[in-house]
């Protein structure tokens, strides 16, 4: 709503940025957290990333309409519109159910720790840069080798569809495989 609302001044838009990811990392580790507690974390993982796939395809369909309706910034819009029809989902991140696991925390060792969580944090820099990347730049370089646009939204879909049904399948195979394959 800042973005959509405040002046076009690189230092506001820095900032907005800047809470946005903070907002992002809090909703996101409460997320993580509540996750982990419950008795199949990888299923309901899976299902929430399809999810989120579905919430993306949706929220950059409604850029057209939005731009045409609200300016240039209607993309804003677009999100500002899918964050309020999704917010009380956040809900179902409190404890209100009693469907997780009920046990003490688990005591961290801290060097296990830290080489645990450097690689996944590796993975998971390596996944979104590459994947901003591609979505940030997929249009223009469809372009500069000469596939029509059609072609570039059909392929766009295809990658989409395709993360889609592999998040049902990480669902399906959940609990069934050992975890370090399907990262490896």
């Amino acid at each position: 709503i800042m973005i959509y609302m405040g002046p076009s001044s690189v230092p506001f838009l820095w900032s907005c940025s800047i809470l946005s990811g903070c907002g992002f990392g809090a909703i996101f580790s409460a997320f993580i957290a509540r996750v982990s507690a419950i008795k199949n974390p990888d299923r309901i993982y899976s299902i929430s990333c399809g999810g989120g796939a579905v919430v993306t395809v949706t929220t950059v369909m409604t850029v057209a309409w939005t731009t045409t309706w609200f300016g240039p910034r209607g993309p804003f819009m677009s999100i500002i519109l899918v964050t309020a029809v999704l917010m009380p989902f956040l809900t179902f991140l409190g404890h209100k159910n009693n469907n997780f696991k009920k046990q003490k925390p688990a005591k961290i060792e801290w060097p296990k720790y830290v080489s645990g969580t450097i690689p996944i944090l590796i993975m998971w820099a390596g996944y979104s840069v590459g994947s901003g990347i591609v979505w940030s730049f997929v249009d223009g370089i469809g372009q500069s080798i000469h596939v029509k646009e059609s072609v570039i939204v059909l392929l766009s879909s295809a990658g989409i569809a395709a993360g889609f049904l592999s998040n049902v399948f990480g669902a399906v195979i959940a609990g069934h495989i050992n975890r370090k394959l399907p990262l490896l």
